[in-house]
């Protein structure tokens, strides 16, 4: 299954959020935060088109879980991929019906 109203936060049907933060070794960093429906599942994936945002060259990403909705918040690892420009990520853990976000850091375009 995909969850299809992920979150780029501030453009998508989720939410997606956009910033330059630092200039490390003359390479510009950006960090783009990702957000999901509350009725994501484990094993969902989403996928963000890099370029879309300003990104390339994908240096980390860390992921989380609402594990209790709006209140507890805990770590939780993806999967990831990347193809082109098309960063792909699978829902980890077990959790069904829950908000996820993923915080992505990359190189400025």
């Amino acid at each position: 299954m995909t969850a299809t109203t992920s979150t780029i936060v501030g453009n998508l049907a989720g939410e997606v959020f956009t910033e330059g933060i630092a200039n490390i070794n003359a390479r510009q960093i950006k960090a783009l935060l990702v957000t999901t429906p509350a009725t994501t599942g484990a094993h969902h994936t989403i996928e963000v088109n890099l370029r879309a945002y300003g990104l390339k060259n994908v240096l980390s990403v860390s992921g989380y879980v609402h594990t209790t909705i709006n209140s507890v918040i805990a770590g939780e690892a993806p999967t990831t991929a990347v193809s082109g420009t098309t960063l792909t990520i699978t829902v980890g853990g077990t959790a069904y019906n829950t908000t996820r976000a993923y915080l992505i850091f990359g190189e400025e375009l």
